[in-house]
């Protein structure tokens, strides 16, 4: 005879909270933002491309192409609001580390977009790449030098997987940090002479062919890396049990 496992309370408990939630606005938001988290967890778990990746090119492309048909300060001025727009976006569907860097991205984009509409200097505008690169190469060394790496607070929370058999601060972290200021560094260099030598087609043009497979390579190296190290941690987690 099977028996009945139900919880009755349990029951009219869930279905009072969903009556409330429909009654509730600010309960409807919370939840619709705790299901596009398990959602974009879930397409981090299985290496999934995050739409946000898309997003960012979008100020590029407005730029460029309004600058084509109209003048500099009017493509600074659409290419900055779509910055804004891409923002606003990704604020609502990320946070902690990453809301961080997204605000500081968008502070940067402001200063460049300011100067550039002052200045009516495309190129000033387009200093936010190398300036941005900069940043990132001081906050990488600052962040190992006070013992709390950003590439381990960044991977911990965007692939939560890894973040059960390593910490935030485990040395492969380190190095993966201490590469993203190698890399940055690297493009950082090569936008700012190819600012200065090319027109700003040019510029739009090659920086990102040298950005792009460089950005590549290290999330490769850095994911094979970081990869590994979670495989060897699990294998001694598991040698511990056994033992």
């Amino acid at each position: 005879m099977a028996l009945d496992t139900d919880d009755p309370e349990s029951d009219s408990d869930s279905d009072a909270d969903d009556e409330a939630t429909q009654h509730d606005p600010a309960a409807r938001r919370r939840r619709r933002r705790e299901a596009l988290d398990r959602v974009e967890a879930s397409r981090a778990e299985q290496g999934g491309v995050d739409p946000a990746l898309y997003w960012s090119i979008l100020p590029v492309l407005i730029f460029w192409g309004t600058r084509q048909v109209a003048s500099s300060q009017l493509a600074i001025g659409l290419g900055f609001a779509a910055a804004v727009v891409v923002f606003w976006l990704n604020r609502r569907r990320k946070k902690g580390v990453i809301a961080w860097i997204a605000l500081a991205g968008l502070l940067i984009v402001s200063g460049s977009a300011v100067a550039g509409l002052v200045l009516d200097s495309e190129k000033a505008y387009l200093s936010s790449d190398p300036i941005g690169d900069g940043i990132t190469v001081l906050v990488a060394l600052i962040s190992v030098a006070v013992g709390r790496p950003i590439m381990g607070m960044v991977v911990c929370e965007v692939f939560p997987r890894f973040s059960s058999h390593l910490k935030a601060t485990d040395r492969v972290f380190v190095i993966a940090t201490l590469l993203l200021a190698a890399k940055d560094l690297t493009t950082g260099v090569a936008r700012i002479f190819l600012l200065d030598g090319l027109d700003t087609d040019g510029y739009l043009i090659f920086s990102r062919v040298v950005s792009w497979p460089v950005n590549a390579l290290y999330f490769y190296i850095a994911y094979r890396l970081i990869d590994r190290a979670n495989r060897d941690a699990i294998r001694r987690s598991v040698g511990d049990e056994a033992a």
